[in-house]
């Protein structure tokens, strides 16, 4: 019998203990809707390294594969998604840096270049077209350096650069140094 009460009192408490963990529950806070309208095109274009029929163009290729399914949680529109990850692919700033110029959190940030990627990737082989001679390039790279199955040398470097008078901080690299950072792509020749 005493086992019973006991059971009971255990099972009330568990209840009461629920309940204070649903009151304790912090409040869902979500931050204004993000304001990516830019005062110039100069401006739009330095943020994300295109213009903005060009990112036009972009959304309508991915978007819809980028539209949620609910309209809760005040949810990021397509455009709004394809902006994100162009910034950072753009300026190469941490991810919370974006969130802060934003105003998204760094894993928003991070679903929104996951997803956009995600997007690329899928329509990759209707935008890329490798050579067709492949073996030839692998050849050619070979005989040049006898770097075996090789058809492009990628490099990344720094370019210094004098502080701009527009968007200053988003030049910064991470020797305090104002920079630009820049990507190539090199063939055989």
């Amino acid at each position: 019998m005493d086992f019973i009460l006991e059971s009971s009192s255990e099972s009330e408490e568990d209840e009461q203990n629920r309940v204070q963990r649903i009151r304790r529950r912090r409040p869902r806070t979500f931050t204004p809707g993000i304001n990516f309208n830019f005062k110039t095109i100069f401006e739009f274009n330095q943020r994300f390294r295109l213009t903005s029929l060009k990112l036009e163009e972009v959304v309508n290729i991915i978007g819809a594969s980028l539209q949620h399914e609910t309209g809760r949680n005040h949810a990021l529109s397509s455009r709004q998604q394809v902006q994100v990850p162009l910034h950072w692919f753009g300026t190469g700033c941490p991810y919370h840096a974006i969130g802060d110029m934003h105003g998204l959190s760094k894993a928003t940030v991070h679903r929104c270049i996951k997803n956009v990627a995600s997007a690329f990737n899928r329509r990759l082989t209707n935008i890329i077209r490798w050579p067709r001679n492949l073996f030839s390039v692998i050849r050619k790279f070979h005989h040049i350096a006898e770097l075996p199955m090789v058809i492009g040398v990628i490099d990344g470097i720094l370019i210094n650069i004098d502080a701009p008078t527009v968007d200053e901080e988003g030049f910064v690299d991470r020797y305090g140094d104002h920079s630009i950072n820049v990507m190539g792509v090199c063939g055989h020749d």
